[in-house]
């Protein structure tokens, strides 16, 4: 007695032009699917050599990412966080970098995803905060204090079972205080349960971590988020930030956000900022911490500790 209605994404590959067998055509057939989920689904993709190379590359990089720890290939790099008020760097965030034997630098929005759809990340992201813990406590050796680094944790590891015990236990081993850590939650994907992710973060947090909703408003983002996930910061998405000096809207919006973000006892972070306009409008809407290229790329470690001692216009 209910009407159910369906989509349909479909890929096809051509016999016997394209593929000389069944195991072939369907490889190839399957890949031109992906396609069509990936430009948005509700269409039909046929299989032309673009998608050949692409598959060839993703399949040669999934390989290459799962020894790539091993090989010395991963390394982290620490971007500073500018306190708006003080103009004083008070916080990094730590990113993984992949210099690829075979295809050199490779980009986080390319490996990352990847590394996210073949179970990988969970591996890569503990390799991170390893590094981090590491790199407070050698800046803890040097006498240098008071800063917290961002580390990045999708939802996918959170979804793990065993994930907040062996976040506490990395952070014991390495010998550095859970408050000195932020844990930076990044949706790639839509949360359709938060209940059980928010008992993780709760968790969490009791245990001493903060916590940052990253890339806010971009993707499947959400309102909801706010109120069921118990955060600390809310990170703005740089495409928001790159609107504020070109629309209207882009300004009513940032600046909303900063303001139902503050009323919700939440610190702003703006994140992709990249020249002076932008920084004085954040500064106007009272957004409280800023991170981008207009003042420091992602960096090694020696030289992020030395951006502690500068004063950011």
């Amino acid at each position: 007695g209910r009407s159910h209605f369906m989509t349909i994404s479909a890929g096809i590959a051509l016999y016997p032009s394209q593929a000389s067998n069944f195991g072939e055509l369907l490889r190839k057939a399957d890949a031109a699917l992906h396609r069509a989920k990936q430009t948005g689904k509700t269409r039909c993709v046929l299989f032309d050599d673009s998608i050949q190379n692409d598959l060839i590359r993703r399949t040669e990089l999934e390989n290459g990412l799962r020894n790539a720890i091993e090989n010395g290939e991963i390394s982290v790099a620490y971007q500073p966080q500018i306190d708006l008020a003080s103009g004083k760097a008070i916080g990094f965030e730590a990113l993984a970098r992949w210099n690829s034997r075979r295809y050199g630098a490779v980009s986080p929005g390319e490996f990352i995803p990847i590394a996210e759809e073949s179970g990988q990340i969970a591996k890569i992201g503990f390799f991170v905060l390893r590094a981090a813990a590491r790199f407070i406590k050698e800046a803890q050796a040097a006498g240098i204090e008071g800063f917290i680094v961002s580390v990045n944790v999708s939802v996918k590891q959170l979804r793990d079972d065993g994930f907040a015990r062996d976040i506490v236990e990395i952070m014991r081993k390495e010998g550095v205080l859970h408050g000195r850590v932020t844990l930076e939650i990044t949706e790639s994907f839509m949360i359709e349960n938060l209940a059980p992710i928010a008992e993780k973060l709760a968790s969490l947090k009791a245990a001493g971590f903060s916590l940052s909703l990253d890339d806010f408003g971009k993707g499947y983002s959400s309102l909801s988020y706010l109120k069921g996930l118990p955060i600390d910061y809310i990170k703005i998405d740089k495409a928001f930030i790159d609107d504020i000096t070109e629309t209207e809207n882009g300004r009513v919006l940032v600046n909303a956000i900063v303001s139902l973000s503050h009323r919700l006892g939440f610190t702003v972070v703006a994140e992709g900022v990249e020249d002076a306009a932008q920084v004085a409008l954040l500064r106007d809407y009272g957004c409280d911490m800023i991170q981008g290229y207009y003042y420091a790329k992602p960096m090694a470690d020696d030289l992020a500790l030395a951006q502690l001692e500068k004063t950011f216009p």
